[in-house]
């Protein structure tokens, strides 16, 4: 009885220092996370306020390829012959804002795809940060694990 009350009050003194370690551990991966996360988002904040030149001249591109579509009516005359086959203006309009609708959209598809690997990429850094900062974490906890088992003969 007096051996399983040694082991008992053992197992309870290395939960209570797991416990301590716990809190420990977690108090300096909140401080790193968060000192480690603030920099970083001030970082990204003025950058918000630049203007993103690769992406200017994307959207440049776009707009001058929207500008060339062959949809868009060159001239009033097109637009009169297209009226005189369709049977009004109305109709020939109602043509017009259909097709050149659609091939505007496609265009603009190209930008919403540059606007989504922008975001990847801050996504990706932040997610580096954020397991950089749970894998030391973790680290701290095996670490002393380690050290408590080969200390108590267990390792």
């Amino acid at each position: 009885m007096q051996v399983e009350l040694e082991k008992a009050s053992s197992a309870l003194q290395q939960y209570a220092g797991d416990k301590r370690l716990f809190q420990k551990s977690f108090k300096q991966f909140w401080d790193r996370l968060t000192n480690t996360l603030q920099p970083y988002l001030e970082t990204i904040e003025l950058a918000s306020d630049k203007t993103d030149e690769t992406f200017r001249k994307e959207v440049n591109e776009v707009i001058e390829n929207c500008q060339k579509l062959p949809s868009i009516p060159k001239s009033v005359e097109q637009i009169k012959k297209d009226r005189n086959r369709l049977g009004s203006y109305t109709e020939a309009y109602s043509r017009y804002l259909h097709i050149v609708r659609t091939d505007l959209s496609k265009q603009f598809l190209f930008i919403d795809g540059k606007i989504q690997d922008s975001l990847d990429a801050v996504k990706s850094e932040i997610a580096w940060l954020l397991t950089d900062c749970q894998n030391r974490f973790i680290q701290t906890i095996l670490i002393y694990r380690w050290k408590n088992s080969r200390f108590f003969g267990c390792g």
